[in-house]
């Protein structure tokens, strides 16, 4: 608590705002926007696996959290949260997430640069203790665990690239299916579920795109401002209007889950192939 009352002394109406918009960047809302612009944007070949490890970091977290059972601040907390504090969810997603992206893109250059990756990072977990919803132990295991399940997911992104053959679409976006259908079914928690539904969804749609769409990520700016507007708004309408027609029940969240991520991963590139949203090849 020490390092919550130092840090929340310095109670600037500008940082606490700053600190807010920084914790932001680990929000479901913020994923839901980041990952869709990334796969409709860029190297999808790249994001498959990005989208993988995500999703089963996102599970990984729960599971810890229930495991471990230890309480947040109490009495400090300047916005609120649920669930247990340990480990850091926002922690161990930015850490998956940039640190990805930072392996990813350096791959793509001649002056690997990681230092602007390494400050968004910090400043997610620096953003939980000063807003008063971890402790720094929280944030630091988050951020030691996140680097696990990263260097992990990357060292089997790497051996399948290299040594494993390719798959038929179909079957392999059934098995994509059944292993988002098994994450819910062995572990029936909201978290759980809604990982399921979107690891079933996009990942099988990417798939599915892959062999049968291809679509073609490259467009001009316009081009990928319309990609982004309408994919995005039919995002919305799936996670808030679906909601709203579907009972509180976890098989209607895994069902929505899932279509939004069947939406990002192929219903979405559909589109915009046939609107000849693209201007080169993959």
């Amino acid at each position: 608590m020490t390092i919550i009352h130092f840090l929340q002394q310095f109670d600037f109406d500008w940082l606490i705002l700053l600190m807010k918009a920084i914790t932001f960047l680990g929000n479901e809302e913020f994923y839901l926007l980041m990952l869709p612009i990334l796969l409709w944007c860029w190297r999808r070949r790249d994001l498959l696996p990005l989208a993988v490890i995500l999703l089963v970091n996102f599970w990984i977290n729960y599971q810890l959290k229930e495991a471990f059972g230890l309480p947040r601040p109490i009495g400090v907390g300047l916005i609120e949260a649920d669930h247990f504090g340990f480990p850091s969810g926002h922690a161990q997603g930015a850490m998956v997430l940039w640190g990805f992206l930072a392996w990813s893109i350096n791959r793509l250059t001649a002056r690997p640069r990681y230092g602007w990756y390494a400050m968004i990072i910090f400043m997610v977990g620096l953003s939980r203790v000063y807003l008063g919803v971890h402790f720094p132990h929280d944030v630091v295991g988050g951020w030691s665990i996140g680097f696990v399940i990263l260097f992990a997911g990357i060292t089997i992104t790497e051996k399948i690239r290299h040594q494993t053959p390719q798959l038929p679409a179909v079957p392999t976006a059934m098995l994509a299916v059944f292993a988002g259908l098994m994450l819910a079914l062995l572990t029936p928690s909201p978290i759980s579920v809604r990982a399921g539904g979107m690891l079933a969804g996009l990942v099988a749609g990417i798939i599915l795109d892959g062999e049968y769409v291809g679509f073609n990520y490259r467009a001009n700016w316009w081009q990928n401002a319309v990609k982004i507007i309408i994919g995005l708004l039919i995002v919305l309408v799936l996670k808030v209007g679906i909601k709203a027609l579907l009972p509180p029940a976890l098989w209607a969240d895994w069902l929505r889950y899932g279509l939004m991520g069947a939406w990002i991963g192929l219903g979405a590139p559909w589109l915009f192939s046939r609107l000849n949203l693209g201007t080169g090849e993959n």
